[in-house]
Order: C-alpha cells, then sequence, then structure tokens
C-alpha cells in the first residue's frame, strides 16, 4: 500500500459527490487498506485502448504517486495483448510527459483543472494511438471540420487552434456566437438538452435511491433576478484563464411576449461577472421596444461595452434582432496580441 494522507479520502469524496459512486463504498470510508480493488484495476480494465492520466503539481487530493502507481500496476494487463503499458522507471519530474506505451502519464505544474496543455498532450497521445484513423486525419482533420461547420453557420470570425477550445488564440465575436446560440436553440436534440437546469436519476438496486443534479447557472446570483421575469429556456456559458486574466462568453435562450429569443455575450473579462445581469438589462430594452416604451438605462452592459465586452440578440423567427456596435469584432485576450 502508498500511504498518500494529502490525497482526497473516500469519506470525503463520497460526502462531497455522492451520485458518482454505489453506496457500498461509503463501508470503506477510513478503511482504504481493508478494500479488496484498488485503481490499478478499474485502469487495467480500459486494456487493449488507450488510457491518459494526468493531474496537477498542486492537486495534491489526486494522489500523484498513487496515480503513478496505478498506471505502472495496470501494465500488464496490456502485455497480455501484446503492448506495453506505461513505459516509464520512476515517478517523472513536472511537465515530463510519459507517452510511449498505451498509458500516458504527466503531472503538469499547477493546481487542480484541465488547461491547454493538458488537452495537447491527450490529443497528440490520441494522434500516436489511432485518432488519426477513427477521425479520419485527426486533429488537423478534425479543426478543419469545426471550421467549415462554423462558416455552415455563418460564424464569419470564429477561429479554432485547438479542438478543445482552451487556447487564447482561439477567437470568437458575439455575432458567432449568437449564430451557434440560434443553430442550438433550433436543433431538436440540443435544444432539449441545454434548457435542462435540473436533472433527476433515478437508481434500481439494493440500495434504490434518486440523485438530483443542478445546473451551475442556478447558484449565480442574477440567475434569480432573471429568471423571476423572463424564463430560461437554455443556455450555455465558457471561459478561458491564466494568471492574471479571464475572458468569458455566454450565449442563453429565453421568451419575451410568447416569443423565443437568443442572447449571446462575449468579452466579460472576470471570473466573477454575472452574465444574468447584462441578459436582464438587454431583455428589459427589448420589451420596452416591443411595447413602444423609452429604452431603460442599461448601466451593466455599457460597462461591459465600454471594458473591450460584446453582445448580439435575436428573435429565434428572424424577426427581431440587435447588437453593440462592436458584436462583429472577434474577442482576443490582449496577452495574444503582444
Amino acid at each position: 500500500h502508498i500511504q498518500l494522507p494529502k490525497s482526497e479520502s473516500i469519506d470525503r469524496i463520497t460526502k462531497a459527490f455522492p451520485h458518482w459512486f454505489c453506496l457500498n463504498y461509503r463501508e470503506f470510508a477510513g478503511k482504504e487498506f481493508e478494500m479488496d480493488f484498488d485503481q490499478h484495476m478499474l485502469v487495467a480494465l480500459v486494456a487493449p485502448r488507450a488510457v491518459a492520466i494526468a493531474s496537477a503539481s498542486k492537486d495534491n487530493w489526486a494522489g500523484q504517486r498513487g496515480e503513478y502507481a496505478s498506471a505502472r500496476l495496470a501494465s500488464p494487463a496490456w502485455e497480455l495483448y501484446g503492448k506495453k503499458g506505461l513505459v516509464s522507471e520512476a515517478f517523472p519530474a513536472p511537465e515530463r510527459f510519459l507517452g510511449r506505451g498505451s498509458i500516458s502519464y504527466h503531472v503538469r505544474k499547477g493546481v487542480h483543472g484541465l488547461v491547454y496543455s493538458d488537452w495537447e498532450r491527450f490529443m497528440t497521445f490520441a494522434d500516436d494511438h489511432g485518432w488519426t484513423v477513427s477521425c479520419g486525419g485527426g486533429r488537423n482533420a478534425f479543426l478543419a471540420r469545426m471550421a467549415d461547420k462554423a462558416s455552415a453557420l455563418g460564424m464569419k470570425t470564429a477561429r479554432f487552434e485547438n479542438p478543445s477550445g482552451l487556447t487564447f488564440a482561439s477567437r470568437a465575436s458575439a455575432d458567432d456566437l449568437l449564430r451557434l446560440g440560434m443553430a442550438a436553440a433550433r436543433h431538436p436534440v440540443f435544444s432539449n438538452i441545454w434548457c435542462k437546469t435540473s436533472a433527476t436519476i433515478e437508481i434500481k438496486g439494493p440500495h434504490a435511491r434518486t440523485v438530483e443534479l443542478r445546473h451551475n447557472y442556478t447558484a449565480l446570483a442574477g440567475w434569480k433576478k432573471f429568471t423571476d421575469k423572463y424564463p430560461f429556456l437554455g443556455g450555455k456559458g465558457g471561459s478561458l484563464s491564466r494568471p492574471g486574466f479571464s475572458v468569458r462568453s455566454h450565449v442563453i435562450a429565453t421568451a419575451i411576449a410568447g416569443t423565443r429569443y437568443v442572447f449571446a455575450i462575449s468579452g466579460m473579462k472576470s471570473s466573477k461577472d454575472d452574465p444574468f445581469v447584462l441578459d436582464l438589462e438587454i431583455a428589459a430594452s427589448v420589451e420596452a421596444a416591443l411595447r413602444g416604451e423609452k429604452a431603460p438605462a442599461t448601466p451593466l452592459l455599457d460597462a461591459h461595452i465600454a471594458a473591450g465586452g460584446g453582445y448580439a440578440w435575436s428573435a429565434l423567427d428572424g424577426s427581431r434582432s440587435g447588437a453593440s456596435a462592436n458584436a462583429g469584432k472577434p474577442h482576443v485576450p490582449a496577452s495574444t496580441t503582444k
């Protein structure tokens, strides 16, 4: 057994994320060494396919030494198929990528999460183990398909450097995001998925129970203010962050006076920005115009635009639309233009 006193315990993880596990797992809280199985057995079930394992140097709950040991101990399963599992003689230094076998492993410098460098390694590993075949050309072919789809949707300034989207060289305007949101709102499958704010999972068997999962939008302070006046018919947000800098975007669908609308906001500069307070000002302006009333003040939208952000909106039937003057300008982080 490997002692990992700083890693996330069974007691902690089953309390924080009980829906991830069967109830029997809780019985081993504080008794990890009494279990008849461990992580390397789970990893071994992936053989003979490729598997990537990774965490970060300051993500102590991940138990990096345990991850590495799991990869090493699972490797014999690949040898049964005449392949190599993890090819390594010692625990790697941070940022050293181990990917010569069918199991890859790396420890990125930093904290918990997945960042661009993680995805870059995952995709390189995938290219080396068959993605080129299954994707019809690998990463570049996939990027070309993304560009073709964006063009077909009329996303004139959208650019993708990486399929994950987690790169500051990728860009899109508020108008691009609006067109993407309109397509999602009209799509019979996507429109059903992105409108859900919660999901109930019924687990059957000897430990039958009900688990409810909630959209993280509902935790935002502006969420209740917006949904008290207008329905939430779908939405998605995204962000790119690095020390000292963040850029966020947000697309939602709603209804005003019986007509469905899509709002797109781009270029929010802080992870603390609440997009629903901006949505509320857009909706109030649209509603006032429909009634023939004077346009209300929009101090938060004005501040957003002054900071370089943009927005665009449209009725789903195309009957009405509006945008900030810079809605067609792609938002590129200043750090990439130096």
